[in-house]
């Protein structure tokens, strides 16, 4: 009966030892157990805190008659506690490198949070400094009238005249606006061989420089569509030649500045009266005149005085 014990005690710590050794080679490390994908099945584990040395167990000692099935029993409980309590190390072994490796993110999402205030702080000062307002437009003045330069034309009662004749110039100003033209005149420069005479105006006063021969009509004012009327009043002096044309144009001025010019007019000197010298008559030219006509009345003269003469028959 004691033999039958000891072999029972010795078959049990022989399977006690096999069980040890298959769990040890059979166990997952844990990097295998945080890279097992299957799910891990963890059995009940005793309330208290596992340690490294198992609690003590009664084992029976050589002396006591203990059952075979007791032993393995026990064995097989000791088996299941270290399996448990490696199990559970993997587990929170995993648990915890899982966790360490979500907090990045977390701290990641608060960096950017962080990142993200500028352009809310940005925003504020921009909310806060105000920002630039471009000017009101200035009203802009309504266009006025387009104002032209007024106008001038000249006339004359002859084109063809001779040393004595009077010439008449007329000259018409005219303001084409719808508004008032100030300070306006008019001046004409007479060629030398014109004599002045006179001159009129239907609006303002005139001058006249001998020094220039020219003649110049201070207007004043001239309302729209004003216009008016000057005459000049001029003899053709001794000075004229036949054949002479005599050009001449008047200039209109607003205030000292001339602002146009009229139309060129032309006047043509003819042969007139021969002028007197001064010196005696030729006397040799005279007779020379008579002797012509003596030469040309002698022949038919004669002729008809032989006619007269002859008896009839």
């Amino acid at each position: 009966m004691r033999q039958l014990k000891v072999i029972g005690w010795m078959a049990g710590l022989l399977l006690l030892w096999v069980a040890l050794a298959s769990l040890s080679a059979g166990l997952p490390t844990p990097q295998a157990a945080r890279a097992d994908s299957g799910p891990l099945v963890v059995s009940e584990t005793p309330s208290s805190t596992p340690t490294d040395t198992p609690p003590a167990t009664d084992t029976p000692t050589p002396t006591e008659d203990v059952p075979a099935t007791e032993t393995a029993d026990a064995a097989l409980r000791t088996v299941v506690f270290r399996r448990t309590q490696t199990a559970t190390a993997a587990t929170a072994t995993a648990i915890a490198a899982e966790t360490e490796t979500a907090i990045p993110p977390t701290l990641t999402a608060a960096a950017q949070t962080q990142t993200a205030l500028p352009p809310t702080l940005t925003a504020a000062a921009s909310a806060q400094t105000p920002l630039p307002t471009s000017p009101a437009p200035e009203d802009t003045p309504a266009p006025g009238p387009i104002v032209v330069d007024p106008l001038i034309t000249k006339e004359q009662n002859l084109e063809l005249a001779k040393v004595g004749d009077e010439v008449l110039y007329t000259l018409i100003a005219t303001n084409p606006n719808s508004i008032s033209i100030d300070e306006v005149s008019t001046s004409d420069t007479l060629p030398r061989q014109l004599d002045f005479v006179g001159a009129s105006t239907d609006q303002g006063q005139f001058t006249f420089d001998a020094g220039s021969n020219t003649i110049t009509f201070l207007i004043g004012t001239l309302g729209p569509g004003q216009r008016v009327v000057m005459t000049i009043r001029t003899r053709v002096n001794a000075l004229a030649q036949p054949g002479d044309q005599l050009r001449n144009a008047a200039i209109i001025n607003v205030g000292p500045a001339p602002r146009g010019t009229s139309n060129v007019v032309v006047l043509t000197l003819t042969p007139g009266s021969v002028p007197g010298t001064g010196l005696p008559p030729d006397y040799s030219s005279l007779f020379t005149w008579i002797l012509v006509v003596l030469a040309v009345l002698t022949p038919p003269g004669l002729w008809w005085w032989l006619r007269r003469a002859q008896p009839a028959a």
